[in-house]
């Protein structure tokens, strides 16, 4: 799947993918290092235990499921139908999938929804991810993964193929107005507060109680947004790599990117190794952002792509977002000032995407960015956010974009209320990277008003989403099994160390 250029996915897919990427790119970058007497690396692995279950159906309330295989992993398969436009239940309607792993001991005692990345990850493909780190639960809980409308699997609206950069703003400000004109006004119904009522729908379909609910990223958003309108049907909530509803989190953006990439570089300059090999990564990111445009060869997929300000910004940022992403910064841009801007090209493509992205996850994307407070992004106040960052030229041209785009885009569903911050009882465990470049801890900012039985954990020097690092899946584990953030041990996330 294509690259979101206008909100980076941090979903437990999209993890994996990329750390495979980038270990197969550090075999051939450490030979380079050998051969400039330069040798930098970090390795990282995980063991996983393997849970065998029964290929037997799954029985859950008025739904019919089969057994199904999600990348070799085991689940059970489903649909569910539930009406396009939710003020007409007895007009179109359309199916939603969902993947389920059944818990070991049947039945299970509840249940787990995990709420997919983006605005536009279909959570059903992120079955072996939530199997991996989310697998302890699933002695006794179903892990429920619903693909949200509008991707995957669930009634999936996409636009043709385009090449179209996001630079090139005319141009895709066209082609977003020529797809939504075919599309017609039901995209209209493919916000979040629209997505999490489906959510309740397959809740009640299935006969659960109350949920216990992860996000992350995005689904973190969306996962205060179900809570906000069913606030009886949740038992706990594990926010990851989120912000609070009210905060404007593209508004923000310049300010925490330089914020984090400040941390994320001091790491190097502490390391005696890292910061004799690249001792002013800073000060050659400034001179890169100053040159004029060049072409750069990519190897996979084979094509020449532009390296202009904006590429060059977004893909720091890009790297930024991931701990694999933030060891390989020095050396990339440090490359790049040199003249060699194959590897940072290779980046681009794979962590950004050179076009607009055609997938399905655009059209939802672009629906829910159009439509709700929380995604908002008046153009003058991201410059304002952060004049001397190096992401502020970035960001605002991402911001015109959008306003110029959503002129195109009917504004969604978003039912008064639904987006406004609420106090809530609800055990809350808020997982924080501390060098998160787009979700720092500074937007968690004011959390216990809205979750007084909440605990904040923050994870140091991690990036953007943290359920994978160290002991983390345990906690959450652990959290979820007691059902309270009261008297939970934190003290193991002070040992999680980052790649050097």
């Amino acid at each position: 799947m294509a690259a979101n250029s206008f909100l980076y996915n941090a979903s437990l897919r999209e993890q994996q993918r990329r750390a495979s990427l980038a270990r197969a790119r550090t075999v051939i970058w450490v030979r380079r290092l050998l051969i400039a007497a330069l040798v930098l690396g970090a390795v990282s692995a995980g063991i996983v235990a393997v849970v065998t279950r029964s290929d037997g159906h799954l029985h859950r309330g008025s739904v019919a499921f089969a057994p199904c295989r999600i990348r070799l992993v085991a689940a059970q398969c489903g649909r569910l139908f539930v009406p396009e436009d939710p003020h007409r239940p007895s007009g179109r309607r359309i199916s939603l999938r969902i993947a389920v792993i059944p818990a070991t001991k049947q039945p299970a005692t509840g249940a787990l929804f995990y709420l997919a990345g983006g605005p536009g990850g279909a959570a059903s493909t992120e079955v072996p991810g939530v199997d991996q780190l989310l697998g302890r639960l699933a002695s006794t809980r179903d892990l429920v993964l619903v693909d949200q409308r509008g991707t995957g699997g669930s009634n999936p609206l996409s636009c043709p193929r385009t090449d179209t950069r996001p630079v090139q703003t005319a141009a895709v400000a066209a082609y977003v107005r020529r797809c939504f004109a075919a599309l017609g006004p039901k995209v209209r119904f493919y916000t979040t507060a629209v997505a999490m009522n489906d959510i309740e729908l397959v809740r009640r379909a299935l006969d659960y109680g109350r949920i216990d609910l992860y996000g992350a990223s995005y689904g973190a958003t969306a996962a205060q947004i179900y809570l906000r309108l069913h606030p009886h049907s949740v038992r706990t909530l594990i926010l990851d790599g989120g912000s609070l509803l009210s905060v404007p989190i593209f508004e923000r953006l310049p300010a925490n990117a330089e914020r984090a990439l400040r941390v994320q570089l001091a790491r190097c300059s502490a390391d005696s190794v890292c910061r004799r090999a690249f001792p002013s990564t800073r000060s050659e990111l400034t001179t890169l952002l100053g040159r004029t445009a060049r072409r750069a060869q990519v190897i996979s997929p084979p094509e020449i792509v532009t390296i202009d300000a904006y590429a060059v910004a977004s893909t720091v940022h890009a790297l930024s977002l991931e701990p694999d992403g933030v060891a390989l910064i020095p050396q990339i841009v440090h490359w790049a000032a040199q003249g060699d801007y194959a590897p940072l090209a290779q980046e681009y493509a794979t962590r950004v995407g050179v076009g607009v992205g055609s997938d399905a996850s655009l059209v939802m994307s672009l629906e829910i960015l159009c439509s709700e407070p929380w995604a908002r992004f008046d153009p003058g106040h991201v410059l304002r956010s952060s004049a001397d960052s190096y992401f502020s030229a970035a960001a605002e041209s991402r911001a015109r974009l959008l306003a110029r785009v959503c002129l195109s885009v009917p504004k969604g569903v978003v039912p008064p209320g639904s987006v406004q911050l609420a106090p809530a009882t609800v055990p809350v465990l808020i997982l924080v990277g501390g060098a998160d470049p787009q979700d720092p801890p500074a937007n968690m900012r004011g959390w216990r008003t809205y979750f007084p039985n909440g605990r904040l954990v923050i994870v140091r020097g991690a990036t953007h989403g943290v359920l994978a690092e160290g002991c983390i899946p345990a906690l959450a584990a652990r959290f979820i099994e007691r059902g309270t953030a009261r008297g939970l041990d934190t003290t193991c996330v002070k040992q999680i160390e980052q790649p050097r």
